[in-house]
């Protein structure tokens, strides 16, 4: 697979060979559960929802978390444009997507200047 996405965008295939050597060290998957409790989504309407998160580990652990996720989050768009960026732009919504991502770009610098890397 990563042959594959390499022949189709070098720099994510980089990034996403990142993440996944780094679930691999710290246990095969992304360790939210280490420092998890329990989660709740609860939906606010207007298509917003709340989660709900108790963790241990304290404010820093959280911080990571938050901010791995994310990283993965902005993967995903990147990912969703070139597998199915054709479909998304005929279905009028690729531009939803590109900004979302770009939205969570901003909230990884945000993370990133409170210090959570």
């Amino acid at each position: 697979m990563f042959a594959l996405l390499e022949g189709v965008d070098a720099d994510l295939a980089i990034r996403i060979r990142s993440l996944y050597d780094e679930c691999i060290e710290y246990g095969a998957h992304p360790n939210v559960d280490g420092v998890r409790l329990r989660s709740e989504v609860k939906p606010l309407g207007n298509d917003r929802y709340e989660i709900s998160t108790i963790f241990i580990g304290g404010e820093e652990a959280v911080l990571l978390s938050i901010l791995e996720l994310t990283r993965a989050m902005e993967l995903v768009y990147r990912l969703l444009m070139l597998t199915v960026g054709d479909r998304l732009r005929i279905l009028g919504v690729d531009e939803h997507v590109e900004k979302e991502r770009l939205h969570v770009l901003q909230l990884i610098a945000e993370l990133e200047q409170r210090g959570a890397i």
